[in-house]
């Protein structure tokens, strides 16, 4: 995987191409349906309480998967002013969910925590492979999260790689832009070391598409041993100490 480029060019890439996509953003989201369905079941599964507490997800894109937990309040933050522009117009009438622009590495200082060291969950799903700056974004959720406040990141399997750039070139799924997926053990070290204890971490997702039988797959063959490192959907759940 490439190395990631100075922080500033990088960011203004990715910045960039979230912008442009933004209009197609939702119908990308409708070609890989069958894999968001699996993610959300997947983040309803991690966070069954989701309807009771608050939530601040970076990364939000348009807002559907947090509209879809509908917290009892939820903040999507994304870096792509027209995402956001989208999200608000799109949920205008779920009053318990707002959307700002911001960085996941800049959270800290950012005038965008309308429940300040009230989160019960934060949400980083399929973004941290797009961060300029891995570590000052962890770094920045840990100064914004509270004791005992839980983190989950979820973001695709490296080894899927020649895979998805297939189904990009063939305009079957989301075109990524500048990223570099991290593996597991370099997340979960950035993790600890900002104060998180892991709780839980795996895969999901063996199929992402809608084909017979991928249903049955994805719920019993996840779990076997040398098979469930081959799932698309990387996850890790990490609770903020004290």
């Amino acid at each position: 995987m490439p190395e990631r480029k100075p922080t500033e060019t990088l960011r203004c890439k990715v910045k960039d191409h979230f912008e442009s996509i933004a209009p197609d953003y939702d119908s990308y989201k409708q070609r890989s349906r069958y894999y968001h369905a699996q993610l959300k079941a997947l983040l309803i599964e991690l966070v069954p309480d989701h309807r009771e507490i608050v939530i601040l997800e970076i990364g939000c894109g348009t807002g559907a998967l947090l509209a879809h937990l509908d917290p009892k309040a939820g903040l999507g933050v994304d870096i792509a002013e027209n995402m956001v522009d989208l999200a608000r117009k799109r949920w205008m009438d779920r009053s318990n969910l707002r959307f700002h622009v911001g960085d996941a590495e800049t959270m800290a200082d950012q005038e965008i925590v309308d429940y300040s060291n009230q989160w019960d969950a934060i949400i980083m799903s399929d973004v941290i492979e797009h961060l300029y700056d891995p570590g000052a974004a962890i770094a920045s959720i840990a100064a914004v999260a509270r004791p005992g406040t839980r983190v989950i990141i979820t973001w695709a399997n490296a080894l899927w790689e020649p895979i998805l750039h297939v189904l990009e070139a063939l305009h079957m799924k989301m075109p990524e832009g500048e990223h570099k997926w991290e593996d597991r053990r370099t997340v979960s070290a950035l993790l600890t070391h900002n104060g998180f204890g892991i709780e839980q971490e795996g895969t999901r997702c063996l199929i992402p598409a809608d084909f017979p039988g991928a249903d049955v797959v994805n719920r019993l063959f996840i779990s076997i041993p040398g098979i469930r490192r081959l799932g698309l959907i990387q996850y890790i759940v990490a609770v903020r100490g004290r």
